[in-house]
C-alpha cells in the first residue's frame, strides 16, 4: 500500500476510531477506552510529533516513569515480574469467578 494511502487510511481510522471512544465513553455498552487506545494508536503511526507528544507526556507521568525508562534502555520487564505477572494472570483465568451467596 502506498505511504499517502496507509496515512489517509490510518487518519479516517483514527477518526472513526475517536467517535466510536467519545460514543463509547457515554453509552456503557461500548468500551470507550479501547476505542479512543486505538486512535491515539493510528494517529501516532501518522504523525511523528503526535507520538514524541504522548511519549513526552507519558515519560513525565509519576506513575509510568519508571516504566517507561526500563523500556527505552532496552529492559522491558524483569524476569521476575513476567513471571509473577503470568503466574497471576493464569491463577485468574483458572479460578471459578466470584458468586453471589444466597441467603
Amino acid at each position: 500500500m502506498p505511504t499517502l494511502l496507509r496515512r489517509f487510511a490510518l487518519m479516517i481510522g483514527g477518526c472513526a476510531l475517536t467517535v466510536l471512544g467519545a460514543i463509547g465513553l457515554v453509552i456503557p455498552v461500548l468500551p470507550g477506552v479501547l476505542f479512543l487506545a486505538g486512535a491515539v494508536i493510528c494517529f501516532s503511526m501518522v504523525s511523528v510529533g503526535f507520538r514524541d507528544s504522548v511519549g513526552i507526556h507519558l515519560f513525565r507521568h509519576p506513575r509510568y516513569r519508571l516504566a517507561r525508562r526500563r523500556w527505552n534502555a532496552g529492559a522491558g520487564l524483569p524476569l521476575w515480574e513476567r513471571l509473577r505477572l503470568a503466574f497471576w494472570t493464569s491463577l485468574a483465568a483458572l479460578a471459578p469467578g466470584q458468586r453471589a451467596r444466597k441467603s
